[in-house]
Formats: structure tokens, sequence, C-alpha cells
């Protein structure tokens, strides 16, 4: 690596959306899969309530409403990251719509327009990696997303193999996954 490697990584719908895919299938299942099955549960009960409510003859209104919150908790069910990640959107700082990332030897500088921080290689408590990102996941639960597309000083497979020697974790290959419904 004859300079240090950088990369920029903007915070759209798309980069936020596959952490959540990579988070809840590889870090979160159990509660991923919970939360998907409690939804879909919800939305089966509203059903059963709609239906009652219209042999019963009650009023159109409540038919409706009672039908219309169980489509949405169907729809949150099986489209469940496009959800998460709408949600994960709506309570980020408006301000911060990327950041920039430079790898040094011991650490990551992490830098946006609220500041900068630094992140040792061992706190990485996994390594994950799809298509077009790397994901330096912590312990917490905080994931850093590592842009492939935009990195400079060296290929995206210079970005894995220089990851995986700092960090002491072999990246974890999560692309071209075929998608499940829970």
């Amino acid at each position: 690596m004859a300079q240090r490697m950088k990369t920029h990584t903007d915070y759209d719908f798309a980069h936020v959306e596959e952490l959540q895919r990579v988070v809840g299938g590889a870090v979160t299942q159990s509660a991923t899969r919970r939360s998907r099955i409690t939804s879909l549960a919800m939305g089966a009960v509203m059903l059963v309530i709609a239906v009652l409510l219209a042999v019963r003859g009650s009023h159109w209104g409540l038919i409706g409403a009672a039908g219309a919150v169980a489509l949405f908790f169907a729809a949150r069910a099986v489209f469940y990251y496009p959800f998460v990640a709408f949600g994960v959107m709506q309570g980020m700082d408006k301000s911060i719509t990327g950041s920039d990332y430079l790898l040094d030897k011991s650490w990551m500088l992490v830098t946006n327009p609220k500041g900068s921080s630094q992140y040792p290689y061992e706190k990485c408590h996994r390594l994950l990696e799809t298509e077009k990102n790397l994901y330096f996941i912590m312990k917490s639960g905080q994931g850093l997303i590592l842009d492939k597309d935009n990195l400079k000083g060296g290929t995206p497979e210079e970005l894995r193999a220089w990851m995986e020697k700092k960090c002491g974790k072999k990246a974890e290959w999560l692309g071209n996954v075929r998608r499940s419904i829970v």
C-alpha cells in the first residue's frame, strides 16, 4: 500500500438498508426473526378482528381501519429491512449525510460534518462483506460502512486484506444471498 487507503460512504437509503440487512442477517438474527414474526402475528390478529367486525355488521370505517392495520403489519413483516432503514434514517442527524474513512496503521479515522472519531482495529468484533461494502461491526452492534466504490489508494481486495490483517478477523461474505421473508 503506497499511500493510505481512504473511502467515503454516503448515508443514503441504499447504504442504510443494506447495513440493516447485513446486521439483521448476521449479528441480530434471532431478534430480527422475532420482530418479523411478531409483525406477521399482529397482522393476522388484526385481519381476524376485521373479519369478525365484518361478520357482526360493524361500521365499515372500523372494518377498514382494522384491515389497514393488518395490512401495515403484514407489509412490515415482508418488507422488514426497508421499514427499519426508514426508521433509522428518520432518527439520523440530517447534517451527517456521509463519512470519510482514513485507514491508518492502528486505527480508522472517521470524519463527518459533526467531527471525527478514531476506531482502533482491535474494536472490530466482526468483519462482514457484500458486493459494494465492507462492514466493521463492533461488539456494541455499531457498524461502520466502508464503501468499496469510493475507495482511493487501493483495490477492494487490498482493502479486505488490510482489514483482515489489522482486525485479526476473516471477512464473512454476505453478498448475493437469497433474501428470505422470515
